[in-house]
């Protein structure tokens, strides 16, 4: 049983609070430090961070914790423009993030395959190309940085990444979900498919990771 008020978290993210979200995250970071709550729930993402999802409402609303710290971990994305099937709210307690937002584009944007993108029961990564293409460009790109709160809209197609190589902490709370089935674009000539097997993180990594976000 774990003893962190999520609801209260869930609610901060609601309210927009940021006061109250930049004392609750640093109190997470404290109990997952000091708690085993994290053991065999760290997982590595294809898009070049470490995540976790913490904690999944009845309505399947989550609170989750991605990271980005190139001293432990570095992995280029293959494909990293996307959207989700839920609101992402992300508050970054630590580090920048740049957050380039698309839009479809017939005339003059770069055409990409649609990719389809599932878990299996292993919670492996599976992406299959369809027969669907797009023509996108660059809308707008914007950053945010430690204790910003920023939301990207259900079905909004972006790319996300660290600003320089210093480490970055979101928390995240995932609302409204709906048809799980986010689209991933990558080029025209890729594969069919593509396979990102599951792989948890160490629980001494988590524990230099969260030390190191704490302490600096």
């Amino acid at each position: 049983m774990h003893n962190f008020k999520f609801d209260k978290l869930r609610q901060s993210f609601i309210n927009k609070d940021i006061f109250s979200l930049e004392n609750e995250s640093a109190e997470l970071l404290s109990f997952l430090l000091l708690t085993s709550y994290l053991n065999e729930k760290a997982y590595y993402h294809p898009l070049g961070f470490i995540y976790s999802k913490l904690y999944e409402f009845e309505n399947m609303e989550t609170i989750r914790i991605h990271i980005w710290d190139k001293k432990y971990y570095e992995h280029k994305a293959l494909m990293d423009i996307h959207n989700h099937y839920y609101v992402v709210n992300s508050f970054l307690y630590k580090g920048c993030i740049i957050n380039n937002v698309f839009k479809i584009d017939d005339e003059n944007g770069i055409r990409y395959a649609i990719y389809e993108g599932a878990y299996n029961q292993n919670e492996d990564r599976i992406l299959k190309r369809s027969l669907k293409e797009i023509n996108l460009s660059l809308n707008y790109k914007e950053s945010h940085c430690t204790r910003q709160l920023y939301q990207i809209p259900i079905d909004t197609i972006h790319s996300g990444h660290p600003v320089d190589n210093n480490p970055v902490c979101t928390i995240v709370y995932t609302g409204k979900p709906g048809n799980p089935t986010p689209l991933v674009l990558g080029s025209v000539g890729g594969e069919l498919e593509y396979y990102f097997p599951t792989k948890i993180v160490d629980n001494e990594l988590i524990t230099k990771l969260l030390n190191d976000l704490i302490l600096s």
